[in-house]
C-alpha cells in the first residue's frame, strides 16, 4: 500500500535482483489518481516530510472548480508542533489570472487559519470566475524544534461561492505533516 499520493499520473516499476547481481527486466504499471471530486478543496501536497525547526509551504487547492467567485476556508493545525509564519500567506497561482482578486489571511487563534477570497469580479461588472484546478493560496509554517511524528492539517469549515448559485460546502481533504 502506498498512502497519501497526490492527484496525478504515476508509474510503478519493479524488478528483482539476485545475489549473483543478475537483474530481471523491469515490470511497470501506469495509473492515475483522481480521488478529489469536482469543486473540492484540498491541501497540496497531501503528505509532507519536514525536519524539526524547518520551514515548509502548503497550498490550498481548488479541484476542478466550476466558476468560483469567492470562498471562505478555515483549517486547523497543531500549534504545539508548528507555527504559522505570519504575513507569509500569498495568493496562489490560480488567482494570478484574476486581476481583481482579494485574499485575506487571518489567524483568529493559535492553531486556526481563515482564508477569505473576495471580489472575483471586475469594477466594470465583468465576472471573473475560476474554473481550473490550481492553488488558491500558499502558506508557510515552521516545525517546532520538539516536533516529531505525524501531524494533521484539517479543513474544518469552508464555503465556496459559485457564479449564479448559492454557497456550497465543498468536499475537503486532510493533509499530513511528518516531522522527522
Amino acid at each position: 500500500t502506498i498512502d497519501n499520493l497526490d492527484e496525478g499520473a504515476y508509474i510503478f516499476e519493479v524488478k528483482s535482483r539476485f545475489e549473483e547481481g543478475i537483474e530481471s527486466a523491469t515490470s511497470s504499471i501506469e495509473f492515475t489518481i483522481d480521488a478529489v471530486p469536482a469543486d473540492g478543496i484540498r491541501f497540496y501536497p497531501l503528505y509532507t516530510a519536514v525536519s524539526a525547526s524547518s520551514q515548509f509551504t502548503i497550498d490550498i487547492y481548488a479541484e476542478d472548480p466550476s466558476d468560483i467567485m469567492g470562498a471562505e476556508i478555515e483549517f486547523d493545525y497543531p500549534a504545539s508542533e508548528m507555527t504559522y509564519v505570519s504575513d507569509s500567506g500569498v495568493a496562489g497561482t490560480l488567482l494570478e489570472s484574476a486581476p481583481s482578486q482579494h485574499i485575506i489571511f487571518e489567524e483568529p487563534e493559535s492553531g486556526k487559519i481563515r482564508i477569505t477570497l473576495v471580489a472575483l469580479a471586475s469594477q466594470t461588472n465583468q465576472d471573473i470566475a475560476l474554473n481550473t484546478t490550481g492553488s488558491l493560496a500558499q502558506l508557510t509554517f515552521t516545525a517546532q524544534a520538539s516536533a516529531s511524528g505525524t501531524h494533521v492539517l484539517d479543513i474544518s469549515e469552508s464555503s465556496i461561492y459559485f457564479k449564479e448559485s448559492d454557497p456550497e460546502t465543498p468536499k475537503s481533504f486532510t493533509s499530513y505533516i511528518n516531522a522527522i
